[in-house]
């Protein structure tokens, strides 16, 4: 029988109920998305061109609104506003697209049975 992971501090509770819910094979923790994978691998390769990288991020529709909407907001605004995938990239930058992708990816992922983890995600 294994032992429940407890935390003292009562603002780490909910972690402690996913551990020891994944410990007891309760709920599963998710896989990323094979897409996300080779978003990454292209924002990581310094050859890749933003049209390339664009088409990937493309297959996600719900991703391009995403980072559409962060490029027309106040951080980024500029005197000619975003109006395709390469202008987003071009405009946020590699780090800040690798961050939206992965960020994008795992709280899509989560799916959980306990009713205060699925409000957390």
């Amino acid at each position: 029988m294994q032992a429940d992971v407890k935390f003292q501090n009562q603002n780490y509770n909910i972690y402690s109920i996913v551990i020891n819910q994944v410990l007891r094979d309760q709920e599963q923790l998710p896989s990323l998305p094979s897409l996300t994978l080779k978003i990454r691998s292209a924002v990581a390769d310094p050859s890749i061109s933003r049209k390339a990288l664009a088409e990937l991020i493309s297959m996600d529709p719900s991703l391009c609104a995403i980072l559409m909407k962060i490029a027309a907001s106040s951080i980024y605004r500029a005197q000619m506003p975003a109006q395709s995938i390469q202008d987003v990239i071009a405009l946020v930058g590699l780090q800040e697209v690798d961050r939206v992708v992965m960020l994008h990816s795992v709280k899509s992922l989560f799916t959980l049975n306990h009713p205060q983890l699925s409000k957390l995600f």
